[in-house]
């Protein structure tokens, strides 16, 4: 008997999730990825830290960030050399990946 079924928790790899889990901070081989949990489609390579928020969220790399709405379920990524300064602080406070 095969049984499938989805799972909508953390994977054994997974280090956070955010918006429910829809995105993930996965740790594969070589660097940490924020991926998409249903697609595995990867939004940023190379995660250096994070920060989990009630209603945003941030990730970053050494080049860019994201920024994760928790309540619509959405991202948007930008470039950290354009971060505002309220951004910049947020980085700021970031729990670093090892």
């Amino acid at each position: 008997m095969f049984v499938w079924s989805a799972s909508t928790g953390l994977g054994r790899d997974d280090i956070v999730g955010f918006s429910d889990n829809k995105y993930v901070i996965g740790r594969p081989p070589v660097s940490y990825n924020l991926y998409k949990k249903d697609s595995g489609e990867t939004i940023l390579d190379n995660v250096i830290g994070y920060k989990k928020g009630k209603t945003k969220s941030y990730v970053r790399n050494e080049i860019e960030f994201v920024v994760i709405n928790e309540i619509k379920g959405s991202y948007e990524l930008y470039k950290i050399e354009k971060a505002s300064e309220k951004d910049i602080e947020r980085l700021k406070e970031m729990q670093k990946l090892e």
